[in-house]
């Protein structure tokens, strides 16, 4: 986390971290049937990789909400874009397994 300042920090989280949340709470009141909530997130969510802090705790908080909506009975998954990188994985593949 060396060279790293909260308004830096500040700018790399809040769009994942805030945009899910908003998402999540509107999704709630406006749209509770709703079949699917998928979030894109990344590998650096569970590994650190160095200068990534900010951008793995924003997607970890991502994979948070989607744990929580399933704990409260709602859709939620989480995909690492990493395996999108593979043309032989379809998104419906890794959701189906």
């Amino acid at each position: 986390m060396e060279n790293q300042t909260v308004s830096y920090f500040e700018s790399v989280t809040a769009p994942k971290v805030y945009g899910t949340i908003n998402l999540d709470k509107l999704s709630r009141s406006l749209c509770p049937q709703l079949d699917h909530f998928v979030a894109f997130s990344s590998v650096t969510s569970g590994r650190g990789f160095a200068g990534q802090g900010p951008y793995g705790f924003a997607n970890s908080a991502m994979e948070r909400v989607c744990e929580v909506r399933r704990a409260d009975g709602l859709p939620g998954v989480s995909i690492l874009s990493f395996w999108l990188s593979d043309p032989t994985v379809s998104i419906a593949d890794f959701i189906c397994r």
